[in-house]
């Protein structure tokens, strides 16, 4: 898809915290179908919070708006979007690669893994993560927003 970040195995996910939100969203779509935010139980969610991005759907994915981005990844990418939308923004690779990967997050209604760089990040200081996206439905089984838990591991001498 492009040089910095891609869909992946699950197989080559190497954190337990990724595999352990992955796990979370799965028990909860179960046989109905898309989970919806209801669903998680704040309990639930408070272990991945400061990692977590949720996304609301517009116009059936011609744009998104960041509701919440988690502390860990405000650090990683060095800026905070909460409320805006994608269209609005400038992106180091381009505003229709970043809206083309929030279009195949919400075309996998099972779920998918990421690998690569943080791209949105300013001054290029990229980082790289390791993620699960998946949809939440909005009314029965629409997708109305993307949930996604980044994980970025220590690179070089951080801690």
């Amino acid at each position: 898809m492009n040089d910095l970040f891609d869909i992946v195995p699950q197989r080559t996910i190497t954190s337990t915290a990724v595999l352990s939100f992955a796990a979370l969203w799965r028990s909860k779509a179960g046989p109905q179908g898309l989970p919806q935010r209801g669903d998680f139980a704040m309990q639930e969610l408070l272990p991945f919070l400061g990692n977590i991005l949720i996304m609301d759907v517009i116009d059936g994915g011609a744009d998104f708006s960041y509701r919440l981005i988690g502390t860990a990844i405000v650090a990683a990418s060095n800026r905070d979007v909460t409320g805006q939308k994608v269209s609005d923004l400038a992106f180091e690779v381009g505003t229709d690669v970043v809206l083309n990967v929030y279009q195949q997050m919400l075309a996998h209604q099972e779920g998918s893994f990421w690998a690569g760089q943080v791209a949105w990040a300013k001054n290029k200081m990229w980082k790289p993560f390791e993620a699960f996206a998946a949809p939440l439905a909005k009314d029965g089984s629409m997708p109305g927003q993307i949930i996604a838990y980044f994980d970025f591991p220590p690179v070089g001498d951080e801690p």
